[in-house]
């Protein structure tokens, strides 16, 4: 299930990554006041990721946020691309979670390796720059809290221990945040 995920994440990173200019106008924005149908996705990396160790891909950008019924399961799919400075960075966040789940009762917690129970979170992120040079990861452990879920709208944190499979190297992903509108 991991790969099909991870490959639905790649393939939509290429359909979504079109340079639209970021504006950078973040200013922590919630569900309540991001468009239907788009997402916001923020994180630091404790390595030079693109000539940054700060993301900020604001509703703005191109997003897209979906919700979809799998049977037992909803799949949870954020895709963000935007250009900062002369780069493309993108971040594709994907989780499931039980079918009709709300935080009316409190938090929702999925991992990344997961180990502790049967909701799964996979998150890619990647930076290509116009001269060429990308470096693209995906998560291996790690966790995810939801801490705003309904039918229309999605907020939570994330951290994360992530590789680049080609070179084995590891890049930790921490200060994580999510929040969108679905369609």
């Amino acid at each position: 299930m991991r790969k099909h995920i991870f490959t639905t994440i790649i393939a939509a990173t290429v359909l979504f990554a079109s340079c639209k200019k970021d504006d950078n106008n973040n200013s922590n924005p919630t569900s309540s006041n991001i468009p239907a149908g788009q997402a916001t996705i923020s994180f630091n990396t404790d390595k030079d990721f693109g000539g940054t160790t700060s993301i900020n891909i604001p509703a703005s950008a191109t997003t897209s946020a979906v919700r979809v019924n799998n049977g037992t399961k909803d799949q949870i799919t954020l895709i963000a691309a935007t250009t900062q400075g002369s780069s493309v960075s993108t971040a594709n966040f994907s989780v499931y979670v039980d079918a009709g789940a709300s935080t009316s009762a409190g938090n929702i917690t999925a991992n990344f390796d997961n180990s502790v129970n049967n909701d799964i979170a996979v998150l890619a992120i990647s930076n290509t720059s116009f001269a060429g040079q990308s470096a693209s990861y995906a998560s291996k452990t790690g966790t995810v809290t939801i801490t705003k879920l309904s039918a229309t709208e999605v907020e939570g944190t994330f951290s994360c221990n992530a590789v680049n499979e080609s070179t084995n190297t590891n890049i930790g992903v921490t200060n994580g945040k999510f929040a969108a509108k679905f369609k």
